[in-house]
């Protein structure tokens, strides 16, 4: 027989160590975690720190490019500005000019009397040399404080439309700060400066019923092309045009492309579509003056010829002027040169009537073209 007896599990021995209850705690609501905020920003690095109490100075001179006429005097306006922490006390200016070609001279400062002397003056400026001026001044120069001065250039006569040199400033204070600026010094054309120039005889004479040949020059001197031109030439009363070289005159009210056309008896109007070259392109017109059988000796009068080119304005205008004198005694009047020649047609040519014949030189860029009414030959002087 099997004795079955339930198992008893075994217990923890007792323990001195009173048993506490544990208590429930109250519930916590789960917190969101920190927003994140952006760290600050590193201030931004400068290359041009100042340090504390420091002088910088700032110079400028207008104009940086000079464009003068020849022989005129370039006023150069200096300022020198203090963009420093600290005030300038004291300091130096010098100004000076450098040549390239020709004469170039200071003449003064605007407001200004020059010390003589060719040391640097405790207060005040000195022409060290006729290209240099040097100053210095005890005066300050306060924080955001600007000063101005106007020299005076003296710019060469015997030369145009180049660069004679440059104008330098320098200024530096006498506890620190300096700077440096250049200005070119470049001459232009002459005032009443003409791209076309027109140019014919001073005076002409002649005797009753002669002619008169007289010979005129539109040139272009300008840099620049002139593409076309016109000349119109006036006789006063008591005379009349009778001839072109180059062509045979066309009456009529209009001026042609190419050629010349006799207006009035008195009025002649010419024109070319050729291109006058910049520097040595020119246009040159003889044509014959007939003084009449009635007129008295003495001044007659004077001839004008006008030039225009087709484009630039003002500056492709000119006139030249001729007086025009009847000399005592009865002259020819077959319309030979009897009278005074300064451009006519050469011994051996024909006899030409009134309305005349023979050469109008066109003297320009590189060939020979023919033109209704007259040939014109081009050519040029440039290299």
């Amino acid at each position: 027989m099997i004795d079955v007896t339930p198992t008893e599990s075994p217990t923890a021995p007792p323990s001195d160590t009173p048993t506490e209850t544990p208590t429930a705690s109250p519930t916590e609501e789960p917190t969101a975690p920190p927003a994140h905020e952006p760290a600050a920003e590193a201030p931004a690095e400068t290359s041009d720190v100042q340090e504390p109490g420091e002088v910088v100075l700032d110079a400028t001179m207008e104009p940086q490019n000079v464009f003068a006429p020849p022989g005129s005097v370039a006023e150069l306006e200096a300022s020198v500005t203090n963009t420093g922490s600290a005030d300038m006390e004291g300091g130096i200016v010098d100004f000076e000019v450098t040549e390239v070609v020709g004469d170039v001279t200071i003449v003064g400062i605007e407001g200004l009397e020059l010390v003589d002397g060719t040391e640097r003056p405790d207060e005040g400026c000195a022409l060290v040399t006729p290209q240099r001026v040097e100053c210095h001044t005890n005066e300050t120069l306060a924080v955001g404080d600007t000063v101005t001065a106007t020299f005076l250039v003296q710019l060469p006569g015997n030369v145009t439309e180049t660069v004679v040199g440059d104008a330098t400033l320098h200024v530096a204070g006498d506890n620190g700060g300096e700077d440096t600026v250049t200005s070119v010094l470049e001459v232009g054309p002459h005032d009443g400066y003409r791209f076309l120039v027109v140019t014919d005889p001073t005076s002409a004479e002649a005797a009753p019923g002669e002619v008169v040949d007289l010979t005129t020059t539109v040139a272009n001197v300008g840099g620049e092309d002139v593409h076309g031109a016109g000349l119109d030439v006036d006789v006063p009363e008591g005379a009349t045009i009778v001839g072109v070289d180059g062509q045979e005159l066309v009456d009529g009210t209009e001026r042609p492309d190419e050629g010349c056309a006799l207006v009035t008896p008195r009025r002649l109007e010419c024109h070319t579509e050729a291109t006058l070259v910049a520097y040595d392109g020119y246009y040159v017109t003889t044509f014959q003056v007939r003084i009449d059988e009635d007129a008295e000796a003495g001044e007659l009068g004077v001839v004008t010829a006008r030039g225009v080119g087709d484009q630039g304005g003002k500056l492709t205008v000119d006139t030249a002027e001729t007086v025009l004198t009847v000399t005592a005694g009865t002259g020819s009047d077959d319309g030979d040169d009897s009278g005074t020649d300064t451009g006519g047609a050469a011994d051996g040519d024909d006899e030409l009537p009134d309305t005349g014949t023979g050469r109008l030189p066109v003297l320009l860029a590189g060939a020979a073209l023919l033109a209704a009414g007259g040939a014109l030959l081009l050519h040029t002087r440039r290299p």
